[in-house]
């Protein structure tokens, strides 16, 4: 319900008709719904479970307060649920030259969370809620080379025991200058954590202009950068230890101690420069 009542906040009703159910509409359903595809961060599935919920609230209304509750009966009743349609991964993903675009929208950015969360996941396949935990504390060097700790300390959480990892500062991220930006920040959290996966998803279809309607801005890194490790020919261990998926094999061998992590930083050096890829222009 919180998500529906920002969303009705920014179509300009006032903040205390925003958390309102009497107020709701079939119409500001259908239009709310339609948002969160454009985004492109929710699948269907997601999207007809979160109309659903206030659709339960609404009947919970008209229970406790009979004609008194939208004495027109449900509003949201036999809304047609989205078919679930599933993308291949390449539908999904970042193309090149939409990733060498945002990269390079964002390196225009001033406010934190857009300078630097997109060059983050784009050179370490994160989700974008583990880079927006990420704090100062978490970087540290091992023979002159930067590492940080994605880990479940504190009051952060993962989506898996095996995304507890240590994972190399890829040398372009660090030719951006975010190794300085870590160092200017010293200590804490380095991003403001609130709303990163709105804030970010609207940031890529608004300001870059990418309105691909398969394209999911935040979780499209993700493939993207296993598709970098692929054509690097990375070790499948070393991907899947520092994307964080959960395999057995691969915490075996990887991060146990500081003697693994010159291995995984070499493995790391073999993704390319995502800039470098990009398409060269025809003269005309």
């Amino acid at each position: 319900g919180e998500e529906f009542a920002d969303w009705r906040r920014s179509q300009g009703l006032p903040k205390s008709a925003c958390t309102d159910a009497r107020t709701v509409t079939r119409d500001e359903a259908e239009r709310w719904r339609t948002a969160m595809q454009i985004k492109g961060d929710l699948s269907n599935r997601t999207i007809n479970g979160k109309v659903a919920s206030i659709s339960t609230v609404i009947k919970w209304g008209r229970r406790l307060l009979r004609d008194a509750f939208h004495p027109n009966g449900n509003p949201l009743e036999g809304l047609e649920k989205l078919d679930f349609v599933m993308l291949d991964s390449d539908a999904r993903t970042y193309r090149i030259d939409e990733a060498v675009a945002v990269l390079k929208a964002a390196s225009k950015e001033t406010e934190p969370r857009r300078r630097w969360l997109p060059w983050i996941c784009a050179y370490t396949g994160m989700r974008i809620e583990e880079a927006g935990q990420l704090t100062a504390e978490d970087f540290f060097q091992v023979d002159g080379r930067w590492f940080f700790r994605v880990s479940t300390s504190g009051r952060r959480s993962l989506k898996t025991a095996s995304s507890q990892r240590r994972i190399p500062v890829h040398p372009s991220l660090e030719r951006e200058g975010f190794m300085k930006f870590v160092q200017l920040v010293g200590r804490g959290p380095l991003f403001e954590s609130q709303r990163i996966q709105p804030l970010m998803s609207e940031w890529v279809r608004e300001k870059v202009g990418i309105k691909r309607l398969e394209l999911s801005p935040n979780h499209g890194w993700r493939h993207f950068f296993e598709d970098l490790c692929a054509l690097a020919g990375m070790p499948d261990s070393a991907r899947e230890y520092i994307t964080g998926r959960a395999s057995g094999k691969s915490r075996d061998l990887y991060g146990k101690s500081e003697l693994m992590l010159p291995g995984l930083a070499e493995a790391m050096d073999r993704v390319p420069d995502i800039l470098s890829l990009a398409s060269p222009k025809v003269s005309q």
